[in-house]
């Protein structure tokens, strides 16, 4: 019995959740939707993301409580920058805050738009190592093509912006649930 074709791909156990679930028939692409979600968002918490967006809410205006010091606000995402690591969800939220700025949008609105940009990056990428893995072995190369299609479903139905408008409101995704493997055994035909 084999782990699959996911088993060695060289991500962290979300995004392997997601792989699995794309790969089964028996999960729905609103499923395999619903893990990505928890990937991306684990993504974001990993890279330092949420202290970062709180610091571009208040750059941005959108804070209860703004910077009591006006910057230059391109400037102001330079200093907010350098004091992150150099991650590809802190590089994508830093450039897309100031393609809002430069575009002189301003607030909460261009906070959502940019984090959306960001969000919709880091779900790519992960999608993306889903699709380019590859295996050697010959009976895992029909799992591979139909997990690459579904990849395409997921990636198209995928709401960035509902995890952008969660995470500005500092929510948790909501859990998903799952079906009770018992709860149907007592449906079924008549004896």
């Amino acid at each position: 019995m084999s782990d699959g074709p996911y088993r060695n791909l060289p991500l962290n156990r979300p995004w392997k959740n997601v792989a699995a679930a794309l790969s089964q028939e028996a999960t729905t692409i609103s499923e395999a939707c619903a893990l990505m979600s928890k990937a991306v968002e684990k993504d974001i918490a990993n890279q330092n993301g949420k202290s970062l967006i709180s610091e571009l809410e208040k750059l941005f205006g959108a804070s209860k409580q703004p910077s009591l010091f006006t910057l230059d606000p391109l400037s102001g995402i330079d200093l907010i920058e350098a004091q992150y690591p150099k991650t590809p969800f802190v590089v994508s939220m830093c450039r897309h805050a100031r393609l809002a700025f430069s575009q002189g949008k301003n607030g909460q609105s261009a906070l959502k738009e940019a984090l959306t940009c960001a969000i919709s990056e880091v779900s790519e990428a992960g999608i993306q190592s889903i699709r380019e893995h590859s295996s050697a072995k010959q009976d895992e190369q029909s799992t591979l093509r139909y997990t690459r299609g579904r990849c395409d479903e997921a990636s198209g139905i995928f709401d960035n912006q509902g995890i952008a408008d969660l995470l500005l409101k500092k929510e948790k995704l909501p859990k998903t649930v799952s079906a009770d493997r018992n709860a149907m055994l007592d449906e079924g035909p008549e004896l």
